[in-house]
């Protein structure tokens, strides 16, 4: 009875409605093409933290209340747009993953039980960000309406082959831990203990390039998890200097149109300035990969 729904699925998670199918979107571009593992094996990790402060956080968990939505939508948004104006696409692809845990018999399992959802954000065309987040949000609970179907058996009957190697997985995942769901160290160990914390020398990841979130008392902790055989330090850096960039201008503007966010850091436009001898003007909100 799943599988019997799978092509209206297909529909959903990746054609247009009303519109032809189409080919699924290519990955995003990378530093080394050719490196890294194929498929989910294992590969060399790599990680980058950086915060968002929560003057910018409560405007955008606000606009997203509006519209009936959740902070979690706001951000799968806000990362969409910024793979699209990384890769130069507007077909975007992002997996997540939700608590699979809804049936009485998994109860007494233990372990970590999720399923994979994937979610389709078409940015073609100039809409606001308040449209595309409408967007999102009904992916989200289309998505999550069908997740009783498991997205690799999925893939497996309609013959999908995505991201590296011809794994179906989006090469791209996002998750916002829910604010409480990790313990400190103090509840622990007690009160009359310190604790810090430090490097485990973890190296590993399953996909080219993953985004986690924790909500806390400043704001918000983000991490990216990238495949360093693929890319360069850098050029994680510099997409996490872009979307803090790109949630500082949503949390301005929730409103505007996804041209008119900014996603190049103020320095960053200076120095392609600075490049073209100060003849040129740099929009905030450019399009496609940025120079540096």
């Amino acid at each position: 009875r799943q599988l019997a729904d799978a092509p209206a699925l297909r529909l959903r998670a990746l054609d247009p409605p009303g519109g032809p199918p189409v080919d699924p979107p290519v990955d995003p571009p990378v530093d080394r093409p050719g490196g890294g593992a194929p498929g989910r094996g294992r590969r060399r990790g790599a990680g980058h933290a950086f915060r968002v402060p929560r003057d910018v956080v409560a405007p955008i968990e606000r606009a997203a209340r509006r519209r009936g939505t959740t902070f979690f939508a706001a951000l799968v948004t806000a990362y969409q747009i910024l793979l699209s104006r990384h890769s130069g696409q507007t077909d975007i692809l992002v997996g997540t993953q939700w608590a699979a845990r809804d049936h009485v018999e998994l109860e007494p399992m233990i372990g970590h039980l999720t399923d994979t959802l994937v979610l389709r954000g078409d940015l073609a065309g100039d809409r606001t960000f308040a449209d595309l987040l409408d967007a999102t949000h009904l992916a989200l609970m289309d998505a999550h309406a069908h997740r009783a179907v498991p997205f690799e058996r999925l893939a497996v009957e309609l013959g999908l082959a995505g991201g590296t190697g011809g794994d179906p997985i989006p090469p791209t995942m996002i998750a916002l831990n829910r604010p409480g769901s990790d313990p400190t160290v103090r509840d622990h160990i007690g009160a009359h203990l310190s604790a810090e914390p430090f490097d485990a020398g973890f190296r590993q990841t399953g996909f080219d390039i993953a985004l986690e979130g924790r909500r806390d008392h400043a704001g918000l902790a983000l991490s990216f998890t990238y495949d360093a055989g693929r890319f360069d330090a850098a050029t994680i850096e510099r997409l996490a200097d872009r979307l803090q960039e790109l949630l500082a201008g949503i949390a301005a503007h929730p409103g505007a149109r996804i041209s008119a966010l900014p996603t190049t850091p103020a320095a960053g436009r200076r120095a392609v300035a600075d490049r073209a001898g100060g003849r040129v003007t740099v929009p905030s909100g450019t399009g496609g990969r940025s120079p540096g």
